[in-house]
C-alpha cells in the first residue's frame, strides 16, 4: 500500500487520513482501512510512531523508537490535538527512595509531546525538543501506573509547544510538564 498525504499534507494511506479514523476510535480504521494495519500487524489496538522513507511518519500501530520500548511507554490514543499514553513505574526506574525517578517521568512525558508534534508535521519535517520545563507535584510508588494526556498550547510554524499531565492510578496530579518542540525542515535520517 503506498502513503500518499491529503490537501493539509498529513500521511493518508489509501486516501483515508490516518488520524481521521483513528483518533477516538483505533478500531474504526481497522474497519475502516484494513490494509493500514499491514505495516505493523503484531499489535493491532495500539498507536504508536512508526517513521517511513524520507522522514515520512505515521500513527498507527507500530514499533516504538528502542528508548520508548526501554522505559515501557504505551500509547493509548494519539491525534493532532491530543495524545495519551502509559507507564508502568517499575523497581528499574526508580531512585534511591524506592520511588519513581523524575527523569524517567520527564522521558514520559518528552515521549508524548514528541508524539504530538510529529502528528502535526508535513512530509520531510521532523521535531526535536528546545525547552522542557517539569513541576514535580508527588511521588509515584513502584507498581503504579501513570497516565500522560498531553495537549498543544501552541502550534506554530517553527515551534510547537505541548502541554503534559501526568497522574497515578488513583487520579492525583504528579507532575506538569512543558515543552517546546522545535520543526525542522529537509530532515534526513541518518
Amino acid at each position: 500500500m503506498r502513503l500518499s498525504r491529503n490537501p493539509d499534507g498529513f500521511l493518508t494511506v489509501g486516501g483515508a487520513d490516518l488520524l481521521q479514523y483513528g483518533e477516538n476510535d483505533p478500531e474504526a480504521l481497522k474497519r475502516a482501512k484494513p490494509e493500514a494495519f499491514q505495516f505493523c500487524p503484531n499489535q493491532p489496538n495500539h498507536w504508536k510512531e512508526i517513521f517511513m522513507h524520507e522522514g515520512e511518519h505515521l500513527l498507527l500501530n507500530g514499533e516504538q523508537p528502542p528508548f520508548a520500548d526501554l522505559i515501557g511507554f504505551r500509547t493509548v490514543s494519539a491525534s493532532r490535538d491530543e495524545v495519551v499514553a502509559e507507564l508502568l513505574a517499575t523497581e528499574a526506574l526508580t531512585n534511591r527512595n524506592g520511588v519513581l525517578h523524575g527523569g524517567a517521568i520527564m522521558a514520559f512525558a518528552d515521549h508524548l509531546g514528541g508524539l504530538g508534534a510529529i502528528a502535526n508535521l508535513h512530509t520531510g519535517q521532523a521535531t526535536t525538543t528546545i525547552e522542557s520545563k517539569t513541576n514535580f507535584l508527588r511521588p509515584v510508588s513502584v507498581g503504579d501506573v501513570l497516565r500522560g494526556v498531553c495537549v498543544p498550547l501552541h502550534k506554530g510554524r517553527t515551534t510547537q509547544v505541548w502541554q503534559t499531565t501526568v497522574t497515578r492510578r488513583d487520579g492525583k496530579v504528579v507532575a506538569i510538564v512543558t515543552q517546546t518542540q522545535m520543526v525542522l525542515d529537509q530532515f534526513q535520517r541518518a
